[in-house]
């Protein structure tokens, strides 16, 4: 509403500035003279009593007629500029409110597609169906009672976790991870990822692992079977705050099996 009265101020200002005086015709057959105040016919260009010559004298009223003073146009152009700027920001408010919405609808979809990316096999494990890896639902030293994890997951530093054997839901070719592999994990519940697939936001989510497919899991890092450059560190995966990072290999971390279905 705001932005449509300045609008029409403008328009009227503009319409002031822009418009020559209308000239309102006298309904008398009679005028007096501008120099001499005598009274004369309203078509005469010279005075009969002073001899003026009145044609100079309407030049210059229609001179100043057509030309009103600067602040006028001032004026005119201060609600000009008002408006404008009052119609930017409500084009940009929208556009703003339009791409936020946009966003929101692709944040949504990504997450309905990661949760549909995931199979529960109800054996305690979960095939993630684009890796074709299948995981234990399980840290290893819970134990899996057919509806949850129990228990607390035993924590193990990096020698010792990459040499972890498995005999579970009938296969025993279970492994440690790849960092890249622990990364396709990662629930970020706000929609935010960066381009390494961790969270965006590392304080945002309560817990960033899809809790749905992987019960009770702990908030800790878990070791991945890469190595970092050298021979004293690893790559492990924080599913507290959804992010990768490289720790000694002394470092006590939980430990998550996988497989591959191929």
């Amino acid at each position: 509403m705001g932005i449509i009265l300045l609008f029409f101020i403008a328009i009227f200002a503009l319409a002031m500035v822009l418009s020559p005086f209308i000239a309102v015709g006298s309904l008398f057959t009679t005028k007096k003279c501008p120099y001499c105040r005598e009274k004369i016919k309203r078509g005469a260009t010279i005075c009969k009593f002073c001899h003026q010559n009145l044609q100079h004298y309407e030049q210059e009223k229609i001179i100043k007629k057509n030309n009103p003073p600067i602040f006028l146009y001032l004026v005119a152009l201060f609600f000009v500029f008002i408006v404008l700027s009052k119609i930017s920001s409500a084009v940009t408010e929208w556009n703003n409110e339009r791409q936020k919405e946009i966003e929101l609808k692709q944040k949504k979809i990504k997450l309905e597609n990661d949760q549909l990316n995931f199979v529960d096999n109800k054996d305690g494990t979960i095939t993630h169906k684009t890796s074709a890896l299948v995981w234990q639902k399980c840290s290893i030293g819970q134990l899996w009672n057919g509806s949850t994890c129990t228990g607390v997951p035993n924590k193990f530093n990096w020698d010792e976790a990459v040499k972890i054997k498995s005999d579970f839901a009938n296969k025993t070719d279970w492994r440690l991870p790849l960092k890249e592999e622990l990364l396709d994990l990662i629930y970020c519940s706000d929609g935010e990822y960066n381009q390494q697939k961790e969270c965006a936001n590392y304080f945002a989510n309560i817990s960033a692992i899809n809790t749905n497919y992987f019960s009770n899991t702990p908030n800790v890092s878990f070791w991945s079977s890469s190595p970092f450059a050298g021979n004293n560190d690893a790559w492990n995966v924080n599913f507290d705050l959804g992010t990768s990072y490289v720790k000694s290999k002394k470092v006590l971390n939980a430990v998550r099996l996988v497989r591959s279905e191929k």
